[in-house]
């Protein structure tokens, strides 16, 4: 699964929390500082698929929401769960990357994981992957190591809410 970080440089510095709504995305979540909009071209295999990156920088700390719409095949054919997992293994920078702190949970009744990642010079970073229909949202915190950076972690990751027309459908566990 694609995970990877949108460059420093594409994301906006400074300004305070708040509500920000992603039209194409479907989904209202709380962000700090300016947010930025960045699309991208991704490789999932043999395909090619579009990532929408919203992110910004506030007191040093990174925050990032992506989401990709994958192809009905896969999220038809491929248990929820499944699907999380391989987005949580593809946050590894490394195979030896140290995951930790594996959480299964729901975001708005649909399928979600929290976890933590330890990237050497890079710090923590906490990740919230959610599954719904076919879409594949990825929240980032990166920090430097602290308390504070999983209290801004935690209000980042509890701020999203699911509000799609295509949420109408329930979720498959």
């Amino acid at each position: 699964m694609v995970t990877a970080l949108v460059p420093l440089a594409a994301l906006a510095v400074g300004g305070g929390w708040k509500p920000i709504e992603s039209d194409p995305g479907g989904f209202k979540v709380t962000m700090p500082g300016e947010v930025k909009r960045v699309s991208e071209t991704v490789k999932l295999g043999e395909l090619k698929l579009k990532r929408t990156v919203l992110g910004s920088i506030d007191e040093g700390r990174r925050f990032e929401v992506s989401f990709i719409d994958l192809p009905q095949t896969i999220t038809v054919n491929t248990a929820s769960n499944d699907i999380l997992d391989a987005a949580r293994e593809g946050a590894r920078t490394t195979p030896k990357t140290l995951i930790t702190n594996i959480k299964r949970t729901k975001v708005g009744g649909y399928p979600a994981q929290r976890f933590k990642v330890m990237i050497p010079k890079v710090g923590l970073v906490n990740h919230q992957v959610i599954l719904w229909e076919n879409r594949l949202c990825h929240q980032v915190v990166v920090a430097p190591r602290s308390e504070d950076a999983d209290i801004a972690a935690d209000r980042f990751f509890k701020s999203f809410k699911i509000g799609a027309p295509e949420t109408d459908k329930q979720p498959k566990d």
